[in-house]
């Protein structure tokens, strides 16, 4: 490392024909694709070489280069061309990467209050066993996710899901009276701190299925951006921009269900973020009795806005996820994406609509004994396929 880090290549050489197959495996783990691996493999490296300045321990430097193949893979993931469309609709709402907006600065106080909470984690993480510490500061404090951190490791997923429960039973136990005397709150009352959001507004990226939903927190200061499927994202603007439909969608047949039944929909919180996913909960009366029944955010949301019921995100998921309204947002900006999507609705309907005249005109003009036959024909098309 020191000839490397003084301008040897060759000395940088043999470091990275020490590490390059595990590198290579790591890459492998990520992307799924041999030549892509390689590729990207080989970027880590020269990326590696044109930093090595800024190591500040030579002996970490398999770990240092290791993390830098990770967020080499991840901005491939993240930026290849790919239609993601059918993960956010199986998931019905996903995280943005982080947004460029500067957030405040700690207070003295607060760095004061931080430094001594960071020891007493650190001490507690310091008692765990060394395979288990290990895993725990991989997933916490370098954000790996457990696949990476078992590709890391050479140890199986399941392995490394058995050592960061381990990990966390013990942090548990040790760190339950730190938590609630840093935060003045019992656990109990800690975990229910939920934040009042509305939907400020729904944003449709040009050229693409994608939408975000901008939940606006109620002190206005902060909004969680989601992204939804085109059809959820389709069904919340049209929700709130009071469009109607010739017949009930999917979800004003929810909202009717829920009417016929005699239930009502009391909340619906954002309740946990899992590595990119959120997750919602939708709270159901009928008399006495009440249900919390698990749900895409999406889907939840959609049935809120049918319903006028109240949606909460948890405080942590805010904080997590959440990002400062920006300077933009708060003269007027929102809603700007609603305005957008009205006049992509309004050009589909008027296309719709043209497509109906030309069907009924059609069909208008036809004899008789032509509908007939056409009828038939189509009979025994569909009675092909079943037979089939």
């Amino acid at each position: 490392m020191q000839a490397a880090r003084s301008g040897n290549k060759e000395a940088f050489g043999l470091l990275l024909e020490r590490h390059w197959q595990r590198a290579l495996g790591l890459a492998m783990h990520m992307v799924q694709h041999q030549e892509t691996a390689q590729d990207l493999t080989q970027e880590a490296m020269v990326a590696a070489y044109l930093s090595l300045q800024s190591l500040r321990r030579p002996a970490n430097f398999s770990g240092w280069l290791y993390g830098i193949v990770l967020n080499i893979c991840r901005s491939y993931l993240r930026n290849r061309s790919i239609d993601p469309l059918s993960l956010e609709a199986m998931s019905g709402g996903l995280v943005f990467d982080a947004l460029p907006f500067a957030g405040g600065e700690p207070d003295p106080h607060e760095i004061v209050e931080m430094d001594e909470l960071h020891a007493l984690v650190l001490k507690a993480v310091n008692t765990l066993s060394p395979k288990n510490r290990e895993a725990t500061l991989l997933f916490y404090y370098e954000q790996l996710s457990v696949r990476e951190i078992a590709a890391y490791l050479g140890i199986s997923v399941v392995a490394a899901k058995g050592r960061l429960h381990k990990a966390r039973r013990q942090l548990r136990e040790r760190l339950t009276p730190v938590y609630a005397a840093f935060n003045r709150l019992p656990v109990s009352e800690k975990e229910k701190l939920m934040v009042k959001v509305t939907v400020a507004d729904v944003v449709h990226q040009t050229g693409s299925g994608h939408y975000a939903v901008i939940l606006l927190g109620e002190e206005g200061w902060r909004f969680l951006p989601i992204w939804v499927g085109g059809f959820e994202g389709n069904a919340i603007a049209m929700q709130l921009l009071e469009r109607a439909t010739p017949r009930p969608l999917t979800y004003t047949f929810m909202a009717n269900l829920l009417d016929a039944t005699g239930m009502t929909l009391e909340e619906v919180r954002v309740e946990s973020l899992q590595e990119i996913t959120f997750y919602a909960v939708a709270k159901l009366r009928s008399g006495e009795s009440t249900w919390e029944v698990d749900a895409r955010p999406s889907d939840a949301i959609a049935l809120a806005l049918h319903k006028r019921s109240p949606i909460y995100v948890a405080d942590d998921v805010m904080n997590r996820a959440g990002e400062p309204v920006p300077e933009a947002y708060r003269t007027g900006a929102l809603g700007k994406g609603m305005e957008k999507i009205s006049s992509e609705l309004d050009e589909k309907c008027r296309e719709e609509e043209r497509k109906l005249q030309e069907a009924k005109l059609s069909v208008t003009n036809r004899l008789p004994e032509e509908q007939a036959e056409a009828r038939q024909k189509l009979l025994t098309s569909l009675f092909g396929e079943i037979q089939r």
